[in-house]
């Protein structure tokens, strides 16, 4: 009997992997932009699922299950590697960092220089830490629409701290728009 009900849970457990694995793939491929780590995360998730099929069977929403299993192996993710030595290239050796002080220290000076707090821990939250927008706008008690707006402004504003190849600082550049007359300087 213990034989046929553990082929049963194997039958179940492959239909729901067929049924929901391209939707997790995609949920996670959203955010793991490297296909083999995303790969890697999936594999993982379903690892999860499978150990805990019990309580993943029973449960009122298994693809919520999955998709905050997948949250939870993409943090682990992250976590490990910021463990590993970072670089960030800006076509410049001396842009380099790690995650010792010095490198923490750079990159607050380069990239979030003229950040306000709350914009720097967006920043932290969205572009290190992974976090969605919808996860952001939940957080700040917002409309996702009105975060999205807000990162795009902060990658503009971010931009602007990047040097460009030609030494000119991008804050000094002024757009010409046609309903305003402004002169390049």
């Amino acid at each position: 009997m213990q034989k046929e009900e553990t082929t049963g849970d194997h039958q179940e457990f492959d239909e729901m992997y067929r049924r929901t694995q391209a939707e997790i793939y995609k949920f996670i491929r959203y955010r793991v932009t490297d296909k083999e780590l995303a790969k890697d995360v999936l594999q993982e998730t379903y690892y999860v699922a499978y150990k805990k099929w019990d309580i993943l069977c029973e449960h009122s929403n298994p693809m919520g299950w999955l998709i905050n299993t997948a949250k939870n192996k993409i943090r682990e993710l992250n976590k490990s590697l910021k463990k590993i030595e970072c670089e960030v290239d800006l076509d410049a050796d001396e842009y380099t960092f790690t995650e010792d002080g010095y490198g923490k220290s750079e990159l607050d000076l380069i990239i979030t220089k003229g950040l306000t707090e709350e914009e720097k821990n967006r920043f932290y939250k969205y572009f290190l830490h992974g976090y969605s927008i919808s996860e952001l706008a939940q957080l700040e008690k917002i409309s996702e629409n009105n975060m999205s707006v807000r990162i795009s402004r902060l990658r503009s504003k971010i931009a602007q701290n990047i040097p460009d190849e030609s030494g000119i600082d991008k804050k000094y550049k002024k757009s010409v728009r046609i309903d305003k007359k402004e002169s390049c300087t």
